[in-house]
């Protein structure tokens, strides 16, 4: 099975996530056609992080039971182990909300982690995360690193960063895995500016605390940048499909309240509408997503990322985020 068709027999399987109906069970005659490399498509899935979406999808299409038995065992097994590592995720928050509000400090969590926060999934247990991103003002990142520490955290040993890096080393704990990075300032500040995304964040109430996450529209744009522009899978020609997800399913719930104009604003006055136009065009071409209203795609999409490779070196050489070529 050719990887093209893995992706897109697994995108197909990810699409309308979010519908509360489960699918009929399939035909016969639609059983006969369902019979794919199932590790193939797993081994996609593992490799783009949505192996617990691709669980949670197949049962509730009640095609599981097409897979073979261990590839099932195993699904079930990651979707479990996924859905207790972020249900431990979010008491940890819960923990850093209660620490960081006694000090007068809301954190703004990022990424995977807004998402959780947010929401945008019906299931607490479908976003895969590597680590949990957190941003602060940048005179409060000595107590944050206090209080992260007065919680059994401490810095991943062997890894140096700049000194003017964008965030603090990574804070590990010894009894998990869960890794946190405190961002004093976003990395595509240059670009999408760190006071505007704290002073517009939007409050998320904890048992214990408060924190926040960005406003619609800033995780959409701080998205996009991220897996078209900053992220260095988009370099390589593999747009993660577990970052593009979020944007999926950002507009899925809360499209009609997005200001597409600002965005689209954004990119333009940025110089960036090719990842822009690319990413919505990813969303149509993977998941049937429509472009929003009034926003027409380029019918020169498709050749759109060959440029994208060279552009994103230039511009991130440009903004000091990756070496620059010795002449």
């Amino acid at each position: 099975m050719k990887k093209c068709d893995s992706l897109s027999l697994l995108c197909q399987y990810l699409q309308n996530l979010d519908s509360r109906q489960e699918d009929s069970a399939p035909t016969p005659k639609v059983r006969q056609k369902l019979q794919p490399d199932w590790h193939a498509v797993a081994r996609l899935a593992d490799q783009h992080f949505v192996l617990p979406l691709l669980y949670q999808q197949l049962v509730r299409k009640r095609i599981l039971q097409l897979l073979p038995e261990d590839l099932q065992t195993l699904l079930a097994e990651i979707y479990k182990l996924n859905r207790l590592r972020n249900d431990l995720i979010y008491n940890q928050i819960n923990r850093i909300a209660f620490l960081f509000n006694s000090a007068g400090i809301e954190p703004i969590f990022l990424k995977g982690s807004a998402a959780l926060l947010m929401e945008l999934y019906d299931d607490p247990g479908l976003r895969v995360m590597n680590d949990v991103d957190f941003l602060v003002d940048k005179k409060d990142l000595p107590t944050c690193v206090e209080l992260m520490q007065s919680m059994g955290y401490y810095p991943m040993e062997g890894l140096k960063l700049p000194e003017d890096f964008y965030h603090h080393p990574p804070l590990v704990h010894n009894s998990h895995s869960i890794r946190f990075e405190i961002h004093e300032r976003l990395h595509t500040d240059s670009v999408l500016d760190s006071e505007a995304m704290i002073t517009e964040s939007v409050m998320i109430k904890m048992p214990d605390g408060i924190v926040r996450v960005p406003k619609n529209t800033h995780f959409t744009i701080h998205n996009i940048l991220h897996h078209q522009v900053f992220d260095k899978n988009s370099l390589n020609e593999e747009t993660p499909l577990y970052q593009l997800y979020d944007l999926y399913m950002m507009r899925e719930r809360h499209d009609r309240h997005l200001d597409w104009r600002s965005i689209c604003c954004f990119f333009t006055n940025h110089s960036l509408q090719d990842p822009y136009y690319y990413s919505l065009d990813l969303l149509r071409k993977y998941f049937k997503q429509r472009p929003p209203e009034k926003i027409r795609l380029s019918v020169q999409c498709g050749r759109i990322y060959r440029r994208i490779m060279h552009y994103c070196n230039e511009l991130l050489a440009s903004y000091n985020l990756l070496p620059r070529t010795k002449t």
